[in-house]
């Protein structure tokens, strides 16, 4: 059986690139998918070459009555949603100060518009089935590349809407995520200059001369991204453990670049054993970013600053009210570290580290 054995996945932009190499490996993992793409002959092919599972509905993330269309269909066609990959995306090769107002429309409409509007349409759907999103951002977005100046800006706006999606999303039980690839071959096929159109011909690619070569030695594969995006799905492993006391006296460590979900992840973890575990969680966090309502579990949540002065001291004291769970948000030096090694018995302790 497959990691996403009977899953249901609307991935948008999915005829060429990422969001097809995503989509082979949901189908690959036993998935049904649908596809969206505004080119009817490459949706046509990627539909053919994914084979039974998937089907192509065209869509132009720029247009809210076809992502509102699109969202519907795929829902009727597969009976629901679990997952929404965010996904389509356009670019513009030029200096953000060269960048005219079309240019801007344009691409802030399909990257960052386009992305909360599947959001919000797919949004009821996930909720009837706790699923997740994933939106796919960019190293752009992080770092911002001149080159593609608006492109990085988009890239970085969507970051923070997954962030404010997650937040809208915890009580519901939807996740929201975002990847931030980095040099991904054979490159971003929807750029183009100003005042043109892009092409969407599978077979353009940009010249990886002059990329750098990551420490692994090679440049990435959408393959891999692809691999990044089954992993953000995947919540069977929790579910299971957080119904069966082998979850605690464990310790578990959430790492990641800033923007890559981690207080996310660790909000979604303790919603889930709150809706199922009658524990004590005590949590050390900066700053507190979502309240916790009382479900089963009962929770005091501690804020560096006010309730504690530093992270040791503030775990030592948790530990004397013999909590289950204790949630360390940052580990920040070395007496966390090892006071977390030695946690007392019946605690699990879930750390972020950064």
């Amino acid at each position: 059986m497959g990691l996403l054995q009977g899953k249901r996945a609307l991935i948008t932009g999915g005829t060429t690139g990422l969001g097809l190499a995503v989509a082979r490996r949901f189908l690959a993992e036993g998935a049904q998918v649908v596809i969206t793409g505004r080119d009817l002959a490459l949706g046509g092919q990627a539909e053919q070459a994914l084979g039974p599972g998937a089907r192509f509905t065209a869509a132009d993330a720029g247009d809210p009555a076809a992502v509102a269309a699109s969202v519907s269909a795929a829902a009727e066609h597969l009976g629901g949603l679990d997952v929404l990959v965010n996904n389509a995306g356009v670019g513009v090769t030029a200096r953000l100060v060269d960048t005219p107002l079309a240019d801007y429309d344009r691409v802030m409409n399909v990257n960052v518009r386009g992305y909360l509007l599947y959001a919000q349409h797919a949004y009821p759907h996930l909720a009837r089935r706790r699923g997740c999103m994933i939106h796919i951002a960019s190293d752009a977005g992080i770092w911002g590349e001149q080159a593609t100046g608006l492109y990085s800006v988009t890239k970085a706006a969507v970051v923070m809407l997954g962030k404010m999606l997650a937040l809208d999303g915890g009580r519901d039980g939807v996740r929201s995520n975002v990847l931030c690839p980095g040099d991904i071959w054979p490159g971003m096929r929807h750029m183009a200059p100003p005042g043109e159109q892009a092409s969407t011909k599978q077979d353009r690619a940009e010249s990886a001369d002059g990329w750098p070569v990551p420490p692994i030695g090679r440049v990435g594969q959408a393959s891999d991204v692809a691999d990044a995006a089954v992993f953000y799905r995947l919540n069977a492993t929790w579910d299971a453990a957080i119904n069966c006391e082998n979850l605690f006296d464990k310790i578990y460590f959430i790492t990641g670049a800033t923007g890559s979900g981690k207080t996310t992840t660790l909000a979604a973890i303790l919603n889930e054993i709150n809706t199922k575990q009658p524990v004590h969680i005590v949590t050390l966090e900066d700053p507190i970013e979502f309240v916790h309502p009382t479900l089963r579990a009962t929770f005091n949540q501690r804020e560096l600053g006010h309730d504690f002065n530093n992270y040791p001291n503030g775990l030592r004291a948790a530990l004397r009210q013999a909590p289950k769970v204790i949630l360390v948000g940052e580990m920040r030096d070395r007496a966390t570290v090892e006071d977390t090694s030695r946690p007392s018995v019946g605690a699990v302790l879930y750390c972020q580290n950064i």
